[in-house]
């Protein structure tokens, strides 16, 4: 009967939980688009995220909040900036949108900070599941040199897109929910606890 019950125990510690995943763009990066290039893989590895501007080279790239945007990052000093007429990136690209943030495993409960300088540009974020098909949409128009929240609380979501009507837009703050089946730590070192325990549980049945 132990043994059947740290069976049991292990098989529910293994279960999937909730994961809270954030980026903030923070990355030391350059006061000008002139420095850097549009924002795609950097966090890829580390969280099975991918930005892609519409074409090319071009897309969002991540500045330090003294490029002149009329508002300070949401949090930390970098954020995700647009400039669509009159900045070009270090490669010759253009930091334009719409921008497209693609999720390696399906999403939940995205969110996202939009705001900038000028009154009257309004922010769309459309999510979309693996086939493609939009699972929801919502729009906001920020006070100008103020932040404003984006959510949506679809499940199954495999990609945003967010797309603005204005020349300037910055970003902040992306987060959202996903179902992972990786252990915490705590977890990991129970399970272990559980498979010594079974170990030497069958060292003493294999001594009698």
């Amino acid at each position: 009967m132990k043994m059947i019950a740290f069976i049991a125990l292990c098989g529910f510690v293994l279960l999937p939980s909730a994961f809270a995943g954030s980026i903030n763009f923070e990355m030391g990066a350059p006061s000008d688009f002139n420095q850097t290039t549009a924002l795609t893989n950097t966090y890829s590895v580390s969280l099975g995220v991918t930005f892609s501007g519409p074409g090319g080279n071009n897309g969002g790239a991540i500045l330090d909040q003294g490029s002149g945007f009329g508002v300070n990052a949401h949090s930390g000093v970098d954020f995700l900036a647009f400039n669509t007429t009159s900045a070009t990136l270090s490669n010759g690209g253009t930091p334009e949108g719409p921008e497209t943030i693609a999720f390696a495993t399906p999403v939940f409960n995205v969110g996202l900070w939009v705001g900038g300088e000028t009154s009257g540009s309004t922010y769309t974020l459309m999510a979309y599941n693996s086939a493609g098909s939009l699972l929801g949409s919502t729009s906001i128009l920020p006070t100008s040199g103020s932040w404003s929240q984006l959510t949506i609380g679809a499940t199954n979501i495999s990609s945003l897109v967010l797309s603005f009507n204005n020349t300037f837009a910055v970003v902040d703050d992306l987060t959202w929910n996903s179902n992972g089946s990786v252990p915490e730590p705590s977890t990991l070192a129970l399970l272990g606890f559980g498979m010594a325990a079974l170990a030497g549980f069958a060292r003493r049945r294999r001594s009698l």
